[in-house]
C-alpha cells in the first residue's frame, strides 16, 4: 500500500492529474493506515480483506518491512498535502491542519479546517500570500465526481449523485 502511495504520487508530480491523488487518498485511508492498529504495535502483514475474519493483527513478523515502513512513512504524510509547479498550489489532500508552502520564493501560508474524511466541508484558508497572483488548484475528489476509479471500468451500484461547491469569500465559483 505505502509503495501504491509512493507511485501515484510521483506519477501525479509527472503528469499533474489529479486522479492519482484519488489512488493516494482511497490506499492512504483503506490500505496504510488500517494495516496498522490504533495504537501503532500490531500490523497486519496479510491482506485483511482476503482473510474472511481469520487473520487478527500480530504485534511482530519474522519480516518486520510493515512496522519499519509506517514509522518512515506516517511522519512524511504532511509532504504529499500539499505540491507547487510554477506559481500554483496544488491541494492534493484535505485534512485539518496549517502549512508554510514556498511558491517561487514567497511564502504562502494555508489552513484547513475540516473534519474530512467524517465530513466533506473543508475550509482553506489563505492567511498569507505572495504579492504576485498565484493558481490555486484544489483537487475535486474522484468520488464527488462519481469516479469510482480513473477510466469508468468501475461504478457504484447506488444511484447517488453526489455534488460540491466552491466558494471564495462566501461567494460561488465555478470550478
Amino acid at each position: 500500500a505505502i509503495a501504491q502511495v509512493y507511485l501515484n504520487h510521483r506519477l501525479f508530480l509527472l503528469h499533474g492529474k489529479s486522479s492519482y491523488y484519488d489512488c493516494v487518498e482511497r490506499t492512504l485511508y483503506n490500505g496504510v493506515i488500517s494495516g496498522m492498529s490504533m495504537d501503532g504495535g500490531r500490523f497486519f502483514y496479510p491482506n485483511p480483506l482476503a482473510s474472511e475474519g481469520s487473520h487478527e493483527r500480530q504485534p511482530w513478523f519474522g519480516c518486520a518491512c510493515c512496522p519499519s515502513n509506517l514509522s518512515r512513512f506516517i511522519p512524511s504524510v504532511p509532504g504529499y498535502v500539499y505540491a507547487v509547479k510554477d506559481r500554483r498550489l496544488y491541494v492534493n489532500l484535505y485534512m485539518g491542519g496549517t502549512a508554510s508552502v514556498n511558491l517561487d520564493g514567497s511564502k504562502v501560508d494555508v489552513e484547513q479546517v475540516t473534519e474530512y474524511p467524517w465530513n466533506g466541508e473543508v475550509a482553506l484558508n489563505i492567511r498569507r500570500a505572495p504579492s504576485k497572483p498565484f493558481a490555486l488548484c484544489l483537487r475535486i475528489l474522484g468520488w464527488v465526481r462519481n469516479e469510482v476509479t480513473p477510466g469508468g471500468l468501475y461504478r457504484y451500484a447506488d444511484e447517488v449523485k453526489p455534488a460540491y461547491s466552491v466558494l471564495v469569500n462566501g461567494r460561488p465559483v465555478e470550478s
